[in-house]
């Protein structure tokens, strides 16, 4: 027995012809809480907030030419995505070109998520200059192999010091990130195989040679006399190697005279200028 009831959808809308419109214990409004101004305030605001997302290069879930994305992988995943769009993007410059073999490994409180999202990622990052729009996650591995890219991914419950990771290795060149902090930064916490912990920025330059006293004053005396300026940098270290790598973060303009002048005042085993 049911002493009352409220509707608000109806099999034919509006609902004009109905007995229920008789019945004392019956209320019925009209379908539109779409149109409340509560409800289009909060419209408003999610479609600032995707197209925020959108302009910051991170992940837009209700996009009409992408496949909609569970929130548990949004939540977890979706952050990731601008870090793995550097990371591609920093892989193609040090490669010098597109990779044969990517490998996209996630770690730590990811190890269970869906690696697709991240693989667009990366992918997206390293063919932006070669391809008509953005790599989505259905069409990912199509389009990585019209490229002749062979894609691979695995999990690891350990991330040693962090609560997640993601290792990117392309044709032997690795790279991983992290991320830290209520905004979701982006921290590159190993290159080629060192171990470093640095923030991105838009230009940076990576050195690698064997390690000797006096080379960072040597580097930042010419690029001081450049007018470069080193706005952050890290030394990473592998116990494996005789060398040092360095990646420094820097504002200025980083000519090939600059670049040529690092070569010959310093036994580089390389040298690559960055721009992510």
């Amino acid at each position: 027995k049911v002493a009352g009831c409220a509707l608000d959808v109806y099999e034919g809308e509006p609902c004009l012809d109905s007995p229920l419109h008789g019945m004392d214990a019956a209320v019925l409004t009209p379908h539109i809480a779409a149109v409340t101004a509560e409800a289009q305030a909060r419209a408003g605001r999610q479609i600032a907030e995707a197209v925020w997302a959108g302009l910051e290069g991170s992940m837009v879930p209700t996009a009409i030419n992408k496949s909609p994305l569970p929130s548990e992988m949004l939540d977890a995943i979706a952050p990731y995505v601008p870090a793995c769009r550097m990371m591609g993007r920093l892989l193609l410059q040090v490669l010098g070109r597109t990779p044969k073999l990517l490998r996209v490994e996630l770690a730590g409180g990811l190890a269970s998520s869906d690696p697709a999202l991240l693989v667009s990622g990366v992918l997206d990052g390293m063919l932006t200059d070669r391809k008509a729009a953005d790599v989505t996650t259905p069409d990912a591995v199509s389009i990585a192999s019209r490229y002749g890219i062979h894609v691979e991914t695995a999990s690891e419950s350990d991330a040693q010091e962090y609560a997640s990771a993601v290792r990117v290795v392309a044709d032997g060149v690795e790279v991983a990130a992290t991320l830290f902090g209520i905004e979701q930064t982006a921290r590159i916490v190993s290159l080629l195989d060192y171990k470093i912990d640095i923030v991105p920025a838009p230009q940076a330059l990576v050195f690698e040679y064997e390690d000797a006293s006096g080379r960072i004053g040597t580097i930042g005396t010419i690029l001081g006399d450049a007018g470069v300026n080193i706005t952050t940098m890290q030394i990473g270290t592998n116990p494996d190697q005789q060398c040092a790598l360095v990646y420094m973060n820097v504002e200025g303009d980083v000519t090939d005279e600059v670049l040529a002048s690092l070569r010959g005042a310093i036994d580089l085993k390389n040298l690559w200028y960055l721009s992510l």
